[in-house]
């Protein structure tokens, strides 16, 4: 069969979509090193060579990946704070990392940012990435530092940062989280697993974030 070459803005992006789609799922079943841009274009039902159409490398296209979850969490765990008259270091903390481990896809792509994704693409479509990444967390961070107002400027941009760091620390604790158990043995690993990713991001933010509370005002004598 023939395909058609997109001849408009819509079309186009509905390639794209289908490539960023068909490379999510494969990333999922199989990890990264064993996913080729020809067996995405064959899941999208395209040809390999369009691939490279939308995206000049397969570091670019997951770093898209990358770039689309960072979005989808952020809103998500912007939502999940609470109001400012209830919020609190350890409810934050807990939201943040909760969303958190509910994504082993974006935390799996944070760890092959730096090592694989970024040297891969290049130095220009990196700096590209970083822009945008701002961008996408922009809204959460926005909405940390309204709820913590002692971080200071870009001080939330800096919590927010080094969260993701301690998520990518700790990438390995999520090994069973994506449908790769090899028995129903294993499920309990998978809940010790995700409650310890969990437990370890929360308890380090929480300390970040209590450690940027204003302190208390005295009572007036």
């Amino acid at each position: 069969m023939t395909l058609q070459r997109a001849r408009n803005d819509h079309a186009k992006l509905g390639r794209r979509r289908q490539l960023l789609d068909a490379a999510a799922a494969r990333f999922d079943a199989a990890g990264y090193a064993a996913t080729t841009m020809a067996e995405i274009a064959i899941a999208a039902g395209l040809a390999k060579g369009t691939t490279y159409l939308y995206f000049r490398s397969k570091e670019s296209l997951f770093l898209e990946l990358l770039l689309e979850a960072l979005e989808e969490w952020a809103e998500t765990a912007a939502g999940r704070l609470a109001p400012p008259d209830r919020a609190s270091p350890g409810a934050a903390a807990a939201a943040l990392a909760d969303t958190l481990a509910a994504r082993p896809r974006l935390v799996r792509l944070l760890a092959l940012r730096a090592p694989v994704l970024e040297p891969g693409a290049g130095a220009e479509a990196t700096q590209r990435f970083r822009g945008r990444q701002l961008a996408r967390l922009e809204p959460l961070v926005n909405r940390l530092e309204a709820l913590f107002p002692a971080l200071g400027a870009e001080g939330g941009l800096g919590a927010i940062l080094q969260l993701l760091a301690l998520a990518t620390g700790y990438v390995d604790r999520l090994d069973l989280a994506a449908g790769n158990r090899e028995s129903s043995a294993a499920e309990p690993r998978r809940e010790v697993s995700l409650r310890d990713f969990t437990l370890a991001v929360s308890s380090s933010m929480e300390l970040l974030l209590s450690a940027s509370k204003p302190a208390a005002t005295p009572p007036a004598p």
